[in-house]
């Protein structure tokens, strides 16, 4: 059925005849339903605010325990202060809080402050909470339904707080038809409380589905602890704890995996803003971005990011369900990050050899199809030996775009242009080129780009001349280029005035991150200098390549992410030709 519009649409059409309708407000147990649909969207989402009250009531050990992945039943048990029994009608008021003393936003150091959470799953659920304040003889319970009051009733006094949640959405069906099956559910509350784990390491939380315990944490304390906890002793023997770096308004803590231990997705990099997971964008896509060539495609690493900064510079209040955080010195954070980040990277190679393993294919089984150079006599069967690739030596070139090696456990392919791609990349990131080293230019060129590029590049003058660039602002819309890089040992390939042009346009975002930028600019250097596949190379030339590729932090991974070696191990070998 096809419908007009503002027949089901909520606008009334100009010729419909009808009345406008009156402004009026609205009722009650809708604003109950708008406030819980803004709050509560799945049942983790119940279990999160569930576990910040306890957190906020300085609760050490908090048991969950879920039946139907959630919808059926929550229940949420700590032993913090518990609330006392005037003052449980209205902690299920909204807008009800302890947490805001003074009514300053500008000044938040607990996890909840809005006072949303209790009435907003209530009006989506049925909710008991039973609690009692330390000290109290006699306890209270209170059940609410759609939004009201059905029971009220003195309870044990046994110390802290116990909330249940059951049938959660059943008055909201489409809500509940969005819901994904228990076991997913399941996964995302287990989510919600690693989460909150490295947030509060002090916590010793236990989750439980169906009486079956799926996550206990001990309440170490501390960070470090609490993220080898989460992860096994896998991350033990691949964590870099880079220790306490201060900022203007605070300090920050940086603890992450090596590159030999990573994951498919960015879910495991974590930030926690003064004791609170948050996602903060920009921070994180320029963390990403400082990973750019060290990881291959699709993989992430675990990390942990530890901002301690003063409240008045930052903002909770941006997202209902208090999951980002705004930065006032958003710039200063991510400069300081990742220029350590990126340091930090640079200096911890110990990974590199794993990563020749790691997702890279083993040859086709009918090797009749591979077809190598000719053999030259001159050819030497020493081993290049260097500290990030195992002893190899040179047996052939492979239709001009391979390099074939042979090793003590079998056999690779090296991407000859990838891998000089890398290494032209990690010259131009540590060395500071000077004059001699530059390529002088017969005429100087114009390179025409738009205002913004050039105003920013303008800016960046002293990194481009340490690249090799000698340039100066031509105007407003252009750059005329005197000198540039050179690939060196002849078997690259100097660049023309087209790939100076690809090279320095860039995105305007590209600029605001410095590190990004330079990341971006010498990606693209290295990938037009490097010697191109289809190029027949000499001995030597191939040597040169292998010996400085093993000199490289990732051997493995060109700047872009892709993958520059091919493994073949000796044992399948052994195995496809039964020996």
């Amino acid at each position: 059925m096809i419908y007009e519009y503002g027949e089901y649409s909520g606008h009334i059409a100009r010729d419909s005849g009808l009345d406008r309708p009156r402004i009026r407000q609205l009722p009650e147990e809708v604003v109950r339903m708008i406030a819980a649909g803004e709050v509560i969207e799945s049942p983790a989402s119940v279990v999160k605010e569930l576990v910040e009250n306890s957190i906020d009531a300085a609760a050490s050990s908090i048991r969950v325990d879920v039946k139907g992945g959630g919808l059926a039943h929550i229940s949420v048990v700590d032993d913090g202060v518990g609330i006392a029994a005037d003052e449980l009608p209205v902690a299920i008021q909204r807008h009800a809080t302890s947490k805001l003393p003074e009514g300053r936003l500008d000044a938040i150091t607990t996890l909840g402050f809005r006072g949303e959470a209790l009435p907003s799953i209530a009006a989506v659920s049925e909710l008991t909470i039973t609690s009692s304040a330390k000290g109290e003889n006699v306890g209270r319970s209170i059940t609410v339904r759609d939004g009201k009051v059905v029971a009220d009733h003195a309870a044990p006094a046994s110390g802290g707080t116990v909330v249940v949640a059951r049938h959660l959405f059943r008055n909201v069906p489409a809500r509940l038809a969005m819901v994904d099956k228990p076991q997913v559910e399941v996964g995302h509350i287990s989510q919600v409380l690693r989460r909150l784990y490295l947030s509060s390491p002090h916590i010793a939380l236990r989750l439980y589905s169906e009486g079956k315990m799926l996550l206990s944490t001990s309440g170490q304390g501390d960070r470090l602890a609490a993220l080898i906890e989460l992860y096994g002793g896998e991350l033990e023997e691949h964590i870099l704890d880079l220790g306490i770096r201060e900022l203007r308004y605070g300090r920050y803590r940086l603890i992450l995996s090596d590159s030999a231990v990573t994951r498919p997705s960015r879910h495991h990099i974590n930030i926690v803003v003064n004791n609170r997971w948050a996602q903060v964008k920009a921070l994180l896509a320029s963390m990403e971005q400082a990973y750019r060539g060290i990881l291959p495609k699709g993989r992430h690493p675990i990390l942990l990011l530890q901002l301690d900064l003063d409240p008045s510079r930052l903002d909770v209040n941006v997202h209902p369900a208090k999951q980002e955080v705004k930065l006032l010195d958003e710039r200063e954070v991510i400069e300081s990050v990742c220029e350590q980040l990126r340091s930090a990277l640079g200096k911890n190679p110990s990974a590199s050899k794993s990563l020749l393993y790691y997702g890279i294919e083993p040859f086709p089984s009918d090797y009749s199809r591979l077809q190598v150079a000719e053999e030259r006599e001159s050819w030497s069967d020493e081993k290049i030996l260097t500290p990030n690739l195992p002893p190899v030596k040179v047996l052939a070139q492979l239709h001009d775009r391979l390099i074939v090696l042979e090793g003590d456990e079998g056999l690779y392919l090296v991407d000859q242009h990838r891998a000089h791609e890398r290494v032209l990349y990690e010259r131009f990131l540590t060395e500071r080129m000077d004059g001699s080293e530059a390529l002088l230019l017969s005429e100087p060129v114009v390179i025409e780009l738009r205002t913004h590029q050039v105003q920013k590049l303008a800016e960046y003058m002293d990194e481009l001349s340490a690249l090799g660039f000698e340039c100066e602002v031509f105007g407003r819309n252009a750059l005329l280029v005197r000198a540039m890089p050179d690939a060196g040992k002849e078997i690259g390939d100097h660049l023309t005035t087209s790939d100076l042009l690809w090279i320095l346009q860039d995105e305007p975002s590209a600029f605001e991150d410095p590190g990004n930028w330079k990341h971006r600019l010498i990606t693209r250097m290295a990938c037009r200098m490097a010697v191109r596949r289809g190029k027949s190379l000499e001995h030597d030339h191939m040597v040169w390549i292998v010996e400085r590729l093993g000199h490289t932090s990732v051997p493995a991974i060109c700047p872009h992410g892709s993958p520059i070696i091919r493994y073949l191990p000796r044992e399948s070998l052994y195995r496809d030709f039964e020996w």
